[in-house]
């Protein structure tokens, strides 16, 4: 049951509150990118009962991450509920079964309600996940050319266009490409402020996080989330090819390039999807930790399902969170 696993964790937490300094609830549960208003509403009670409960712990903030906003993959594509909204629009054409499109006037209605229901939780900040980007969705790996997206793009610059039409004009028409990518970017950035406003509107204190990737790290993007929490983050997902580890953090730098300065609450993402428990070992863990830090973040989240079932993980950060002090004090203020 869920009073059942929410022990679980809670009796975590509690053996190990002195290596806890914040709790990221993953909401959603799906990288598909709709999600009923009813189950919405019941998660959202859920999430209120358990941030009360981890605050009567000791836990100094309990916040959430909305696991879906536009969508990551075709997941449940065809299987879970299908919105009436627009959804993404590859350049051939075909239509993502999962992942909505930004441009949407009825998305941007849904997705506002959406992250106002978990605001009211009483969360101490909210996280927008990376499938804030242009591209890699599912089928739609570049810019969506869906009707609503072609309907935009004609009225803002005066054309008549057809996606056959863009089809055609794509390869040799330089302004086509640069001005649908202006447009695409712009979507996007109003969306995000959308979504910025309405969790202002529930809490005016509520901090905003913004998870940023290899495709979606543009500033004018993170600018108008005002978040003032960035998760740098992209890859290295288990340690068979231990290379992508030092891969990764120089992505991380480059990331980090282009936080605006208000972000100053700096989480490394700590991924192991998905959620195996041979994928990482803690050695990897510990060494990825002291990198993500030397490349200038100030705290990692450690997105990592499977640690209940792993005390020795706490006993690795018990044993190494004198060093990381350290390191973080050492580099504090170099990205920003």
């Amino acid at each position: 049951s869920n009073e059942a696993t929410m022990e679980k964790y809670l009796k975590m937490v509690a053996d190990n509150i002195d290596v806890v300094d914040e709790i990221t609830i993953f909401v959603g549960g799906s990288h598909h990118g709709y999600t009923p208003r009813e189950k919405t509403l019941a998660e959202a009670a859920l999430v209120t009962h358990a941030i009360k409960k981890y605050k009567e712990l000791g836990v100094k903030k309990v916040g959430l991450n909305v696991l879906a906003t536009l969508g990551h993959t075709e997941d449940g594509g065809g299987i879970l509920e299908k919105a009436e909204m627009q959804y993404m629009v590859n350049f051939e054409g075909i239509e993502s079964g999962s992942c909505l499109c930004p441009a949407d006037e009825r998305f941007i209605e849904y997705i506002k309600d959406k992250y106002t229901l978990y605001a009211k939780s009483g969360a101490d900040h909210v996280w927008l996940d990376d499938d804030v980007r242009v591209g890699n969705h599912g089928v739609v790996q570049g810019f969506c050319y869906c009707p609503v997206c072609i309907a935009k793009y004609n009225k803002r610059y005066g054309k008549n266009y057809s996606l056959a039409d863009i089809q055609v004009k794509w390869d040799t028409d330089t302004e086509l490409r640069e001005t649908w990518k202006e447009d695409q970017y712009d979507s996007l950035c109003n969306m995000i402020n959308e979504i910025h406003n309405a969790l202002k509107a529930v809490d005016p204190k509520l901090e905003i996080g913004y998870m940023s990737g290899g495709g979606n790290c543009v500033y004018e993007w993170i600018d108008a989330s005002e978040a003032t929490k960035g998760r740098p983050g992209g890859g290295f997902f288990n340690d068979r090819f231990t290379l992508e580890l030092f891969q990764k953090s120089f992505w991380i730098q480059k990331e980090l390039a282009e936080y605006p300065d208000r972000v100053t609450d700096i989480q490394y993402e700590y991924e192991s999807y998905n959620g195996r428990t041979l994928e990482k070992s803690f050695h990897t863990s510990e060494m990825e930790t002291s990198i993500s830090i030397m490349m200038g973040c100030n705290g990692v989240l450690y997105n990592r399902s499977t640690m209940i079932h792993e005390p020795k993980f706490f006993e690795m950060l018990r044993k190494s969170k004198d060093k990381w002090n350290v390191l973080t004090n050492a580099n504090r203020g170099c990205m920003n």
